[in-house]
């Protein structure tokens, strides 16, 4: 019903970090891995990923060949779910959330993305591991707006980005093409 694309770029630490999240979570989505990486990163990201398979249904995918919204494009041919979310791999994306706005995506046909609410934080270390310093929340752009100029200012007042919601598949491919 649902794939989670989680991109990286030379960070094996924020896979170990983000996939160890999912795997303490019991996440039983699908997890796709798109992956930049140089060389060397690739085989520690593989060697990540395969420490997982056994817990979590998890996928990677080389997109060494792909640059920018191409990517997406390419990625998104391979989703087969009905919704599906983008991240990075410095982001998570929690769960119970995830499973609450697939409820409102199935009771609100009119709805192309919902998200929850957006929270950084800081560590005290430099890095994927170590103790929270600080978190704060992050503004997030609402396209429920019923002025399509209003929706576009938030977008362009620096909010964060939309991909950090959970979309209707069918749409996602429809915005990227």
């Amino acid at each position: 019903m649902f794939t989670l694309i989680i991109l990286t770029e030379n960070k094996p630490y924020f896979i170990q970090r983000i996939l160890g999240y999912y795997n303490h979570s019991q996440f039983i989505e699908r997890i796709c891995i798109c992956d930049w990486s140089d060389a060397d990163y690739v085989q520690k990201n593989r060697s990540i990923i395969k420490e997982f398979e056994d817990n979590l249904n998890i996928s990677y995918i080389d997109g060494s060949d792909w640059i920018g919204i191409s990517a997406i494009e390419h990625i998104m041919k391979m989703v087969d779910t009905k919704y599906v979310s983008i991240c990075r791999d410095t982001d998570f994306l929690v769960p119970q959330t995830i499973s609450l706005c697939m409820e409102v995506l199935e009771s609100s046909p009119e709805y192309s993305i919902a998200h929850g609410k957006t929270i950084g934080f800081n560590l005290h270390s430099f890095g994927a591991f170590g103790e929270f310093l600080s978190t704060h929340p992050l503004p997030q752009v609402s396209l429920s707006n019923s002025c399509s100029l209003q929706r576009l200012q938030g977008i362009l007042d620096g909010h964060t980005g939309l991909l950090n919601g959970v979309f209707r598949t069918n749409q996602l491919r429809e915005i990227i093409q």
